[in-house]
């Protein structure tokens, strides 16, 4: 596999073109060619320097701001020099269909820019329209003998690359179910594509082979970050109209190049392709347009010269814009496309993690979780499981760039909690810092009244301090982008977590087109990394079926194991462990709040009682004594009522109780025995403390002030515990964890069932491909809704990000 040293989501550029160049058998105009595409690929791996619109060059320094430079050109408006692309260590995969002319010559262009650049990891893949024999003999697009051996030449170069995959660098697209079948006058012996050579499509009339060129060129555009076209814009002008007639381009036996790259800009064709989204958006990724002049062309009119990049309609800051190099939808366009090649290059300049090698195994080595454990994989189903190295290694670098941002986040998260608290904590014990209220100013002199002033300074100074520390953290943790990157890398890891299970059992699904499409222009480079490193989905399907009956068993176990009853215990534990945390959160928030009233309750009834304000003055361990054991009496041990629900009710009445005492708040809370037994303790020190505290000197606060900042302190705390859980998204974890623990839970029981249907039948049963059908439908399903449970998880924590705290 390419990149097996350091794998990373690769660039990936397509190339759709004419076949019939004028001067294509020359070796003057394919060394022309060459020359451009090489030119482009200096602008795409180029760190200085800017693409020349007009000559195709890359010109060293800064574009030119002049707009006189620009007329002396003979052009009104400035043009679109372009920077390079910068993608630092990104790979570089070149798609091309090898058809005769500018297919062939860009694939070549690409093999020698290979070898002539060591430093840049370029790689050419082949997605045919036919298997290659049927390709290069029983179709028409070969049509001499000279043109077959340039094939052959070229396809011997591919298979020399480093890496190379035959299933997955040299395949056949394949078309969707509903026009994937062959014309019934065609004996059921012919497989589809032999059939779609010659035959005519039953309710159209047309070749069916142009459905399958159509299918090739629109998934070279669908999974290209750039599209080179390479044709003739005055003859299309000429056959389509200007503007071009969409109607025409549209039709699917229409497969020229202006219909691929009207494809690539307006969105794909409904079901031609077998892994598909129809999604027309901004961020499809833009066309570069090199023109040439084709034999066809018979007008007088030349062909322009100045190389055009032009973007998805989608991307249209207007829709009224007509002009497809409008500067504001060039600028537009753009940025948009920068931005998510900017986003990839940050994840591929990370290096390798130590256990990356070890993931793969983690996430596929069977356990003892079925009743029947699976026995270890034979050597043809692990030779299948291995191809997902690179996956599982890129999930493993996403997911522990993720763990390492979630843990400084917490880290952050707690000192901006403590700060919050200090600085609270010092502007209250400054409004307090004073005894002259109760006592005169004759009883502690001067020097008393002065450290009082200077003790008050310094606890506003304090305070100040602490805000800004926060600020400053904050501030910093903004401009990290580790917020961002926390998220991205996630959703990375999690998609590929998915696409390794899809791809592992065959179903031939694709990730990126079900993943978080309400989330474009953030998370559109996430959708091209998982595309990029795991298509083309149905060789993933094309290897499952070429194992053995027993050996696709083994690898849907493993599936069943390791992802099915893994995240059942995941989500489980997750539940709990939330739950648990939002319970105690609240627990301890209200028992503070608790401890405040009855610390508040005692100072009202001293302030009206001046007898039992004189008894607590005198002996404030009495009280202390009184209110620790009032508190011990009325706590009840932790656990207790959990124990009871689950020998009464069960675990799922645990959890149901669990909720409604947090979902009634603070009323619920109130009749809780514990949450006044340790609220009485809590206060017991509280109404105690601030009177030993005045005994030890006289300079510090009075009692009654003492007694006002600990209460407050208490307050403080209880509403700080409390605004952190619900920062942390403890209960709304619980229960999308619960529902996440049930799906996976009837996943698990209806999988147990059907793999061992599954392993009593043989091939040749006729239930067995219908059952086959079924268990790549549930690990489908199961896999959309994992995808949606991590999108909603996403919009959470997106809605609502980490800011500082306020306290008062």
């Amino acid at each position: 596999m390419l990149m097996k040293d350091h794998p990373r989501p690769p660039f990936i550029i397509g190339i759709t073109g004419n076949m019939d160049p004028v001067g294509y058998e020359t070796q003057a105009w394919e060394s022309s060619i060459k020359m451009r595409i090489h030119r482009i690929l200096d602008w795409i791996t180029a760190s200085k320097g800017w693409l020349d619109a007009e000559t195709g060059f890359l010109v060293p320094g800064n574009p030119p701001k002049d707009k006189r430079h620009w007329r002396a050109l003979g052009l009104n408006k400035t043009p679109e020099p372009s920077n390079p692309l910068k993608p630092g260590k990104t790979p570089i995969i070149v798609l091309s269909s090898l058809a005769p002319g500018a297919d062939t010559l860009a694939a070549v262009a690409a093999l020698d820019y290979a070898d002539a650049h060591p430093e840049w990891e370029v790689f050419v893949r082949a997605p045919l329209p036919f298997s290659l024999n049927l390709y290069r003999d029983g179709s028409t697009t070969f049509k001499t003998p000279a043109e077959r051996a340039r094939l052959d030449t070229l396809v011997e170069r591919l298979r020399k690359q480093k890496g190379w995959d035959p299933c997955r660098d040299l395949f056949e697209v394949e078309l969707d179910n509903d026009l994937a079948n062959a014309p019934t006058t065609i004996p059921v012996t012919h497989p589809p594509a032999l059939a779609d050579l010659t035959a005519n499509d039953l309710k159209s009339g047309k070749p069916r082979r142009y459905l399958r060129y159509r299918a090739a060129g629109e998934f070279v555009a669908a999974h290209s970050d750039l599209l080179l076209a390479i044709h003739d814009p005055v003859h299309e002008e000429a056959v389509f109209g200007k503007p071009l007639d969409r109607a025409k381009l549209a039709n699917l036996y229409e497969a020229g190049t202006a219909a691929i790259l009207e494809a690539k800009r307006c969105g794909l064709s409904f079901e031609l392709l077998a892994i598909s989204n129809n999604f027309s958006w901004a961020d499809n990724g833009p066309v570069l347009r090199i023109p040439v002049k084709r034999k066809k062309n018979k007008s007088t009119a030349s062909v322009p010269e100045t190389l055009a990049l032009l973007y998805p309609y989608d991307s249209k800051p207007n829709p009224s814009i007509t002009d497809d190099r409008d500067p504001v939808w060039l600028a537009r366009g753009d940025l948009i496309f920068r931005k998510i090649l900017a986003l990839q290059a940050g994840f591929n300049a990370l290096p390798c993690g130590l256990k990356e090698e070890k993931e793969l195994a983690k996430m596929t080595t069977s356990d003892s979780e079925l009743e029947e454990p699976p026995l270890p994989l034979s050597p043809q189903a692990q030779s299948f499981v291995d191809g997902l190295q690179t996956l599982a290694r890129v999930r493993s670098r996403a997911a522990a760039v993720s763990r390492e941002k979630e843990s400084h986040r917490e880290k952050l998260f707690s000192k901006l909690l403590n700060y919050i608290f200090a600085a609270a904590l010092c502007v209250g014990m400054f409004e307090h810092w004073h005894h002259s209220e109760h006592h005169g100013h004759e009883e502690h002199g001067p020097l008393s009244h002065d450290l009082m002033s200077w003790t008050q300074g310094i606890l506003l100074l304090g305070a100040l301090f602490c805000l800004g520390r926060s600020a400053w953290l904050f501030y910093r943790h903004c401009l990290s982008g580790d917020e961002r990157t926390r998220h991205d890398y996630r959703a990375l890891g999690e998609g590929l977590r998915v696409q390794i299970y899809w791809c592992l059992t065959g179903t031939g699904r694709a990730v990126s087109a079900d993943y978080m499409q309400r989330q474009r222009n953030e998370l559109d480079w996430i959708r091209f990394s998982i595309s990029s490193l795991s298509f083309p989905f149905e060789c993933w399907r094309r290897s499952f079926f070429d194992l053995e009956a027993a050996a696709r068993v083994e690898v849907l176990r493993v599936a069943h194991v390791k992802w099915i009853q893994g995240q059942r215990k995941y989500y489980e534990s997750g539940a709990k462990k939330n739950h648990d945390a939002a319970e105690a959160a609240h627990f301890k928030a209200w028992s503070c709040a608790t401890a405040g009233i009855i610390s508040l309750l005692f100072l009202l009834i001293c302030e009206v009682s001046p007898f039992i304000k004189d008894c607590l003055v005198s002996q404030p361990w009495w009280f202390f004594i009184l209110l620790l054991m009032a508190g011990l009496a009325i706590w009840e041990p932790p656990g207790l009522f959990q124990r009871e629900a689950r020998e009464d009710h069960g675990e799922e009445d645990e959890g149901r109780e669990a909720d409604s005492l947090l979902h009634q708040g603070f009323v619920a809370w109130l009749l809780v025995r514990r949450v006044w037994g340790v609220g009485l303790m809590i206060a017991a020190p509280v109404i105690a403390l601030p009177h030993l505290l005045h005994l030890v000197t006289n300079v510090w606060p009075d009692w009654n002030n003492w007694w006002i900042i600990l209460t407050g302190a208490v307050l403080l705390t209880g509403g700080l515990i409390l605004a952190a859980s619900e920062r942390q998204f403890h209960h709304e974890h619980s229960r999308q964890y619960r529902a996440m623990r049930e799906l996976f839970h009837c996943a698990d029981q209806r999988l147990t069932l059907l793999l061992a249907r599954l392993d009593a039948l043989s091939v040749a049963d006729p239930d067995y491909d219908r059952l086959l059908s079924e268990i790549h439908n549930l690990f489908y399903q199961v896999g959309c809704e994992a995808l949606d449970e991590h999108a909603e998880w996403l919009m959470l924590h997106r809605a609502r990000p980490l800011e500082p705290f306020m306290a008062g």
